[in-house]
């Protein structure tokens, strides 16, 4: 085995993922045949932390002619024809130390395989849920399109929001006629099993519920009390928004909004679907914005917003869009977005519209198309917040530190500089242990609200 690790690095690959969902703790990519001079071995590279996969593994494998793929003088190690849900892959790690690769590049083209995943978006293909009561609520779409009767359910937890593939290979939002069907919903509030409450709704259609009155109630529009901050209508005071990022929702942000409005600010946040296209997101922020704004006496320009991770870029697309709520921004923050994207959400982007968004790929086009310009031009502040974990680190465990930057806008800290903090509470990375949350740092909230 010795031999083994003197001559690992010429690697020839066909590869295959070890788990098909992504979860930062087991993702394994196995590599079945390594040509290593004239012995074939099996290795695992399996990811630990910041983008870098360490080798766990190493045994003989049965003999198969293999290029050399391993770069001598770089140290970079390419993989490529890797075939993952329905793509394929191009991968570049390079050799750090002590069996550690770095993820440096990933790119993927779609194979040409019927049912392939539509990467071009599919919202209108969904039913969105957006739970804004105090309890857990099992929504279940009744599908029946003649032979095909099955249902579909998702389980949204208090004040969070998501959605229901309803219609995946374009088979059933539609008839015959090319008319869109009516679908049954049917609500198990509480997780009691008891489907008292039931109604209809289309693809691409939003169903919002909330308590109120002792009765509960459902709607297209969100309802602004029935979220956790309520409506302050007292002009005197600043305005904030929160927005919250992937996979998460309006409760992350329950210690900034707390200190926040002990600072006499008036807080407003909602949930977006947690793993929703950024467009889905952002038009149902924008919905939320534009009601608040009217109900809530918030004038033009003076809706200050941080936004954390993903939800920089839901806010970068109202802007970008000029949907209806930008008029109300005076200054943006955006905190840890991927602004170029990040790599890991290649692992993931077949089962969420959201981690399909987030790809370098995507974000390149989302770049082109939405630009710090989009800011200046309607006179709305832009400030992209900074983080690390460490000075030994290149991230702050999930978005790296240079996709943080917006190309052309300006950042804090300035020169390199950067706040210690990490991601989020499921943040892996040993390097973010004993380091605080983003989003309960006085520091952060501090710059926000100067």
């Amino acid at each position: 085995m010795s031999k083994i690790l003197m001559c690992l690095f010429l690697l020839c690959p066909a590869l295959s993922f070890a788990t098909a969902s992504f979860d930062p703790a087991t993702l394994t990519i196995a590599v079945p045949n390594v040509k290593v001079g004239e012995l074939n071995v099996k290795v695992r590279l399996h990811y630990e932390r910041d983008l870098l996969f360490k080798i766990t593994e190493l045994s003989e494998a049965e003999t198969s002619e293999q290029p050399d793929i391993y770069n001598i003088e770089t140290q970079v190690l390419h993989i490529s024809g890797l075939v993952f849900e329905n793509r394929i892959y191009e991968l570049a790690m390079k050799y750090q130390d002590n069996g550690f690769f770095n993820l440096i590049a990933i790119d993927s083209v779609a194979l040409p395989l019927m049912g392939s995943y539509n990467s071009s978006g599919h919202d209108d293909q969904h039913i969105t849920f957006i739970n804004q009561t105090r309890h857990k609520i099992k929504f279940t779409v009744n599908i029946q399109d003649g032979w095909d009767r099955r249902d579909v359910s998702k389980t949204i937890h208090s004040h969070e929001a998501n959605y229901v593939n309803v219609d995946q290979f374009e088979r059933h939002c539609k008839d015959s006629n090319g008319h869109k069907r009516s679908f049954e919903i049917k609500m198990d509030i509480g997780d009691t099993g008891n489907y008292n409450h039931h109604t209809h709704r289309r693809c691409g259609e939003n169903l919002y519920v909330w308590y109120e009155g002792n009765v509960f109630h459902m709607n297209d529009e969100p309802h602004i009390e029935a979220d956790l901050s309520g409506c302050d209508k007292d002009r005197s005071k600043p305005a904030i928004l929160f927005a919250h990022g992937y996979n998460a929702s309006q409760k992350d942000f329950g210690h900034m909004a707390y200190l926040a409005k002990k600072r006499n600010w008036r807080v407003f946040r909602t949930s977006v679907p947690q793993d929703g296209s950024i467009s889905k997101r952002a038009h149902r922020l924008n919905a939320y914005i534009s009601k608040a704004a009217k109900q809530c006496n918030i004038d033009e320009g003076t809706l200050r917003v941080a936004a954390h991770s993903m939800g920089g870029l839901d806010v970068r697309y109202i802007v970008g869009e000029n949907l209806s709520s930008a008029k109300y921004f005076e200054k943006v923050y955006t905190i840890a977005t991927p602004h170029q994207g990040d790599t890991l959400s290649y692992f993931a982007f077949a089962m969420s519209d959201a981690a399909r968004d987030l790809t370098p790929a995507n974000m390149r086009h989302f770049n082109s198309a939405y630009t710090y310009s989009d800011f200046t031009e309607k006179n709305i502040g832009f400030l992209a917040l900074l983080f690390k974990c460490g000075s030994h680190g290149s991230s702050d465990g999930v978005v790296s530190y240079d996709s943080q930057q917006l190309t052309g806008a300006p950042v804090y800290p300035e020169n390199g500089g950067y706040i210690k903090a990490r991601h989020t509470d499921g943040v892996v990375s040993a390097l973010c242990v004993d380091v605080i949350e983003e989003l309960h740092s006085e520091e952060v909230l501090n710059k926000i609200l100067e």
